[in-house]
């Protein structure tokens, strides 16, 4: 398994090719993406694939919780921190 540095990179390397509206040196894991338009909601279609593909499993999606989308360390606690 990845570690957290890792999987977070690894999101947020997936946002900037995904989005042309955020250059890499404005782009951290506490950047808003969906409130700062970085991301649409067809991109959060793509990214829960995304999550699924590097967690290397299925998520129910009844259990997302608001703002599980709204950071990149919102997207590592709701679907990889400890509490999943």
């Amino acid at each position: 398994m990845k570690t957290e540095q890792e999987i977070k990179e690894t999101l947020r390397q997936w946002v900037l090719k995904k989005s042309k509206k955020v250059q890499e040196a404005e782009l951290n894991y506490a950047t808003h993406l969906l409130e700062t338009r970085i991301l649409t909601s067809l991109h959060v279609m793509e990214l829960i694939l995304e999550v699924e593909r590097i967690k290397g499993s299925k998520f129910n999606l009844k259990n997302i919780k608001p703002g599980a989308f709204n950071t990149i360390d919102s997207i590592y606690a709701s679907f990889f921190g400890t509490a999943t």
